[in-house]
């Protein structure tokens, strides 16, 4: 296990070396970098605020993995907070999972911000696997919400368009379907149903 904590200050790539990455002391990405996070990458306890730009991309059979320690129950971590500014992040061919805080945190927060998030799976979150606030315009399309406590939250001006989304459901999410929970200013149709990542 590699552990990284502080400040990433300077653009940099990191590759998968086949071994762990502990971020359990907290990450930074600082206005102006940009940290690519390649295919393969295992980051455990990924406390992370982007206040530049995060590039997490990975693919369907190897994708980046944001995840706890032990992955054994909901909010084993905290959250990655996309802060403003920070709009060009990507978060592509990802699982997220068994993190969130029952204080009201989302597991992936986007605070004015309008980072990609696509393809992914988000799931085992302690509160919402998803939060947006300060009217933050994220792309939400093609990802795998699986067994949080609620899926996506949002709070702002108008409707948060969340299309093509997998909720763990057919009849989509609730209160109208039986997955994982959306607020009622979220768009979430259409609903579909996505092969699992790996």
């Amino acid at each position: 296990v590699i552990s990284v904590s502080g400040t990433v200050a300077r653009s940099s790539t990191w590759n998968d070396g086949g071994t762990q990455v502990d971020l359990s002391g907290g990450a930074t990405v600082a206005p102006g970098v940009t940290l690519k996070v390649t295919e393969g990458v295992y980051l455990i306890d990924p406390k992370m605020v982007v206040s530049g730009t995060l590039k997490a991309e990975g693919s369907s059979p190897d994708p980046v993995v944001f995840t706890g320690e032990d992955q054994k129950a909901p909010g084993e971590w905290k959250n990655i907070i996309f802060e403003p500014g920070s709009g060009e992040s990507v978060l592509d061919h990802v699982e997220v999972a068994y993190g969130g805080s029952a204080s009201g945190s989302g597991m992936i927060e986007a605070k004015g911000s309008h980072p990609r998030i696509t393809n992914s799976t988000i799931r085992k979150s302690e509160y919402y696997g998803v939060k947006v606030t300060e009217s933050g315009s994220p792309t939400l399309e093609r990802n795998r919400f699986r067994a949080n406590a609620n899926g996506l939250s949002y709070s702002g001006a108008g409707k948060l368009a969340a299309p093509n989304n997998d909720w763990g459901c057919a009849t989509g999410p609730r209160p109208s379907g039986c997955g994982d929970s959306v607020t009622s200013n979220v768009d979430w149709k259409p609903a579909v149903q996505l092969p699992e990542l790996g």
